[in-house]
């Protein structure tokens, strides 16, 4: 039995445009956070969120979180970004400040598995934007 989105009855696809209309607020990264959440694809959680991280030359590698069919598999909306990063060819020390963007009553929260792994990674200046 096929198990994709058409198949769960969910409209909107994984790279279809989205905007989910939180509005703007905050800093160019805050902004750049709930960007990336107002894109995110998340038709089984309700879980809109997004990352934004700053490096220490002002650049700024935004990530979305992503679902596909039943959860499996997911993109954290950190790893998005840190893959940004990467692409660009910088490293992860690169990174001086980040910002997560996400509801606070949301049923899957991205807080805790985000600030655990960027600490990892050096990063200690970490925010959250709640949306509303």
């Amino acid at each position: 039995m096929p198990l994709g989105q058409k198949d769960l009855d969910i409209k909107t696809l994984l790279m279809d445009e989205q905007d989910h209309g939180y509005p703007l607020e905050g800093d160019a990264l805050a902004q750049a956070a709930i960007k990336a959440a107002n894109k995110s694809h998340t038709p089984y959680s309700k879980s809109p969120s997004g990352v934004a991280l700053e490096l220490r030359d002002g650049s700024i590698f935004s990530g979305s979180y992503a679902e596909n069919a039943a959860f499996n598999p997911t993109l954290p909306p950190l790893q998005g970004a840190l893959n940004l990063l990467s692409l660009n060819g910088y490293d992860y020390p690169d990174i001086q400040r980040a910002i997560l963007a996400e509801r606070a009553d949301a049923p899957l929260i991205q807080w805790d598995a985000t600030t655990a792994t960027l600490k990892a990674l050096g990063c200690n200046n970490i925010d959250r934007v709640l949306l509303g």
